[in-house]
C-alpha cells in the first residue's frame, strides 16, 4: 500500500473534515432532534449545498444505487471486522454518504465497521460507523451510519503515547 503524497494527504483531509462536520450536524438536529444555532443551521446549509452541488456536477452512474458522487481522495484509513481486528486500508473516495476503502481484506456485505482517520498534521481523529455495501477484490464500499462518534463523546485530542 503506497502511502500518499503530502500534498494529496492535506487535500484528502480538506473531504474528510467536511464530511464530518456535515454528518455531524444533520445528526445533531436529525437524529438528536437539537436544536441548531443560527451558525450551525448556516454551515450545515453551505455543506448541504456543497455536497448537492457535487452530485449534480457529473460523475459516472451507479450500478449499486451509490446516493452520491464521490472525490477522490487517497488516505491511508484503520477499520474493525466484526471481531474487534483492527485492519488497514487506502480510502479512495467519499462523499457525505460513504466512501470506497481499497484493501486487501475487504469484510463481507452488510458487515457493520468504524473506519479511523487520523490527519497526519493536526493530530485530529475522525471516526465513522458504516456498514459494508459491497464487497469485491480489493476493496469495499461503505456507507456511513449512524451518529458520528466526535458527536457522541465529544471531539478529544489525541492521548499522548509513553515514550
Amino acid at each position: 500500500m503506497q502511502m500518499p503524497d503530502r500534498w494529496t494527504e492535506m487535500n484528502s483531509m480538506k473531504w474528510i473534515r467536511r464530511v464530518a462536520e456535515l454528518r455531524t450536524l444533520s445528526a445533531k438536529r436529525d437524529v438528536l432532534g437539537c436544536d441548531l444555532g443560527t451558525e450551525e443551521a448556516h454551515r450545515l446549509e453551505e455543506l448541504e449545498t456543497f455536497f448537492a452541488e457535487c452530485t449534480d456536477g457529473g460523475g459516472e452512474a451507479d450500478p449499486f444505487e451509490r446516493l452520491g458522487w464521490r472525490a477522490p481522495v487517497t488516505l491511508l484509513v484503520s477499520y474493525t471486522t466484526d471481531e474487534g481486528a483492527v485492519q488497514t486500508g487506502l480510502l479512495r473516495d467519499v462523499s457525505g454518504d460513504g466512501a470506497f476503502l481499497e484493501t486487501e481484506t475487504p469484510l463481507p456485505a452488510g458487515q457493520p465497521t468504524m473506519v479511523r482517520v487520523i490527519d497526519r498534521q493536526t493530530g485530529d481523529e475522525f471516526r465513522f460507523t458504516a456498514g459494508v455495501v459491497r464487497a469485491q477484490e480489493g476493496g469495499m464500499a461503505l456507507r456511513f451510519t449512524g451518529i458520528p462518534l466526535a458527536l457522541r463523546l465529544g471531539h478529544r485530542p489525541p492521548q499522548k503515547r509513553a515514550a
